[in-house]
């Protein structure tokens, strides 16, 4: 800052750099404002032409009075050297209020990726694994809102969806082993009949009481022309009409074929007549079968005439 001595007329009769009398940039009319404001201060333009806040005081003496001379002192500072602590406090607050800002943005960005972002990236995570088939892999939320409740519905659905998948899996399983076990039966089952075309033993298939299938044997047995002239006629069609012991063929015949399909195996002595009227004596064989899902009677006929014949010579 400055300090001068001036004159009513603005001229300096003393400044601190020695150049009295020269011009101050004050006038007569600027110097009884600034002695007339009642705050003390007044901003002027200097003689250099920046604003400067400027503040005087009349000199009273006696002396000066007596004499005429009416003097006033002058002290001025440069606007923005005035207001420079200011500035640099100022520039200080912001600093801090920048820190302090940045610092709460800091907190703030963590708790919101806390509260928000962490959750949803595990949730997302989550559903991408439900989606290439991981199941196992469950959703660990713990943020006791609105997202653990997504993450736990989320995890119950995989649950649900890993259950489904074991039974489908199961299932899958249970048909190929049904499968494979149909295969096995069809295979056996040709195994059985290639064995009952092949026997030299005459044998039936019966489906209640009619004769569904045959062997060369039983057609040469009974004398008959070709299975066919057998199939879906009842067995009594080569019996007689009496047993050896008075017993009626047809009703004795339907009553051994009822116990053998309730499991029951059969074996018994039996009169057959061939086609040609012949009678011979045969060992008869009755025991229940499955065949392509259906329960049959598998009957194997022998015929033991000669057998018979032998026993009773050695007799």
């Amino acid at each position: 800052g400055h300090v001068a001595l001036l004159d009513a007329q603005g001229n300096v009769v003393y400044h601190q750099d020695d150049k009295p009398m020269a011009p101050s940039g004050m006038t007569a009319a600027v110097l009884r404002r600034l002695l007339n404001e009642d705050h003390g201060f007044s901003i002027i333009t200097g003689c250099t032409g920046k604003k400067a806040l400027a503040s005087g005081v009349k000199i009273k003496s006696p002396y000066f009075e007596a004499n005429g001379i009416d003097w006033v002192i002058v002290v001025t500072q440069e606007q923005h050297e005035v207001f420079l602590p200011f500035y640099r406090i100022f520039g200080m607050e912001l600093l801090l209020i920048m820190i302090v800002a940045y610092m709460i943005m800091f907190v703030l960005r963590n708790f919101i990726r806390r509260i928000f972002i962490d959750p949803l990236q595990r949730i997302s995570e989550g559903v991408r694994h439900f989606a290439d088939g991981d199941l196992g892999q469950l959703i660990d939320v713990k943020t006791a809102d609105e997202f653990e409740l997504l993450a736990g519905s989320l995890n119950t659905m995989a649950e649900h969806l890993k259950q489904t998948m074991i039974s489908r899996d199961s299932l899958v399983k249970e048909v190929e082993r049904r499968r494979q076990a149909e295969q096995d039966l069809r295979a056996s089952e040709k195994r059985s009949m290639d064995i009952f075309y092949a026997s030299k033993d005459a044998m039936f298939l019966i489906n209640g009481d009619k004769i569904v299938d045959c062997n060369e044997a039983a057609v040469r047995i009974l004398g008959f022309g070709s299975p066919q002239e057998l199939l879906m006629a009842h067995p009594s069609i080569f019996f007689p009409p009496l047993q050896p012991d008075g017993s009626n063929s047809l009703e004795k015949s339907n009553e051994l074929m009822h116990l053998a399909m309730t499991k029951v195996f059969q074996r018994f002595k039996w009169l057959h007549r061939r086609v040609n009227g012949e009678d011979f004596l045969a060992q008869v064989s009755l025991s229940p079968v499955i065949m392509h899902g259906t329960e049959l009677i598998h009957c194997v006929v022998v015929d033991i005439t000669q057998q018979e014949e032998d026993e009773r010579r050695l007799r």
